[in-house]
């Protein structure tokens, strides 16, 4: 099986964004899962034209999304990417789409592909986890329903979804206040996650 496990730069002040760094630290092989990590530009649509090269060059089996949702206590497993762009800040080049569809005449929602259960059950063994039924109306949304839209108009046996992740312990300093997570915690989840998806 091939696995594509996508994270984000960093935005918005912070120097660290999780997402990357679990992708970065994840194994190039688990079990008979080969997976290929990129790391997504906080930008509108450009985040989109790099995804999609890399679904055409990698062809992968499924398609794990990592984003970071600084201030949540638990992982958050995503049940709906909306047809939406609506930005409460600045992207990293400075665009703030407002009420926006991300893509003209498409369904206003889409579900994941990923066996959800089994996820969250992978998840739950590391760290604390929950579903979430909003991945809010930013970056990682964006991503969200784009490779969804994707997967429903081109390649419907495509398993994907999108997984939020706290703050971890290396951003505290900026974050005293908030939750975070270990990070070899998170990639171990992250890890266990994918073998999950081999069913």
């Amino acid at each position: 099986m091939r696995v594509l496990v996508t994270g984000f730069e960093p935005f918005g002040g912070d120097a660290i964004n999780p997402s990357a760094e679990i992708a970065r630290n994840l194994p190039r092989h688990a079990a008979d899962a080969r997976l290929t990590t990129a790391i997504l530009p906080v930008v509108y649509y450009r985040s989109l034209a790099i995804l999609r090269r890399l679904l055409i060059l990698e062809r992968p089996d499924a398609v794990l999304c990592l984003g970071m949702a600084g201030g949540a206590a638990a992982v958050t497993v995503e049940t709906r990417a909306v047809n939406l762009n609506d930005a409460r800040m600045p992207d990293n080049d400075g665009q703030q789409p407002e009420g926006e569809p991300i893509r003209d005449r498409a369904p206003a929602s889409l579900p994941p592909t990923v066996p959800l259960d089994r996820i969250c059950e992978a998840l739950g063994r590391y760290v604390p986890v929950e579903r979430s039924e909003s991945a809010g109306t930013f970056l990682c949304n964006h991503v969200f329903y784009a490779l969804m839209d994707y997967i429903h108009h081109d390649q419907p046996s495509l398993l994907g979804g999108f997984v939020h992740v706290p703050f971890i312990a290396e951003q505290h300093r900026s974050h005293r206040r908030e939750p975070f997570l270990e990070l070899d915690s998170l990639v171990q989840a992250v890890r266990r996650a994918i073998l999950s998806l081999q069913g």
